[in-house]
């Protein structure tokens, strides 16, 4: 008959375990089992700082580029997967989303690209328009111009907009706002990588036309990307979608004329 000794100590446990040096937990596997912090602290070198870096951006295995890459052909399933609980897998969408437009504010500091520039219109075409026409040619430029500054502001005034068009459209489907706020983040945060990658490059070579070209791509991967969240008749899923996205940018340019008028 085997006997057991009551004051064994697991060699991975108790006090000759190593323990964490970022949570003090003990060291059981490579891993921190309470924190994640991998066993490997040796003296911080540059060279380990950049491969840190390069492995969390460009790991495929990574959230993040995991993230993107599905994002790109199935941003509804990507969605849909963290608001049914797979948060590990993807990015949290806030975080991208914030991450893609401060990407953006720096790219575009650096190359110098206005984008009030492209987007604003030329108010000497309307010179012979009513003064009321003016005046919201006028309002709109500013608007551009402020939202061109204020970025982060301006998405997280308009993507609500978004999301609760689809919740009141959508209503007998169970899904709260927060969920349809999640699909309008992801959708945000890949078109402002693709303005970022496309848009960006063909502006500077080609002229601020394809700009608005860019944007009118944006508008069809929301109502795609909300067309693969929602379920339904196909048909009226589209149709309610499109009013939704319709909704999305006419609230959106309502509070940028609005902005205008304050600033004029």
């Amino acid at each position: 008959m085997e006997v057991i000794d009551e004051n064994h100590t697991d060699e991975n446990e108790g006090p000759g375990c190593p323990a964490c040096l970022n949570c003090g937990a003990a060291l059981t596997d490579r891993f921190c089992a309470h924190c994640g912090q991998s066993i490997n602290t040796k003296r911080i070198a540059i060279r380990s700082m950049a491969k840190d870096v390069l492995d969390h951006w460009f790991d495929l295995e990574q959230p993040m580029i995991r993230t993107v890459i599905n994002l790109t052909w199935r941003p509804g399933w990507v969605a849909s997967q963290y608001a049914e609980g797979k948060r590990r897998s993807f990015t949290n969408p806030l975080k991208f989303t914030l991450v893609t437009i401060a990407l953006s504010f720096v790219v575009f500091d650096l190359v110098g690209f206005n984008v009030a520039a492209a987007l604003s219109t030329n108010e000497q075409e309307v010179s012979d328009a009513p003064d009321s026409a003016k005046m919201i040619v006028q309002a709109v430029n500013r608007a551009v111009e402020f939202s061109s500054q204020y970025e982060t502001i301006f998405t997280f005034l308009s993507l609500p907009l978004f999301a609760f068009a689809l919740r009141v459209l959508f209503w007998g489907q169970q899904r709260n706002f927060a969920e349809y706020f999640v699909l309008s983040t992801y959708a945000a945060g890949l078109t402002n990588l693709v303005q970022l990658v496309l848009g960006l490059p063909l502006v500077m070579a080609f002229g601020p036309p394809w700009f608005r070209m860019i944007g009118l791509c944006t508008t069809i991967f929301f109502v795609i990307a909300a067309c693969q969240f929602c379920t339904g008749n196909i048909f009226f899923r589209f149709l309610r979608v499109c009013i939704a996205t319709v909704f999305f940018y006419i609230g959106t340019a309502v509070l940028m004329i609005l902005f205008g008028l304050l600033m004029l």
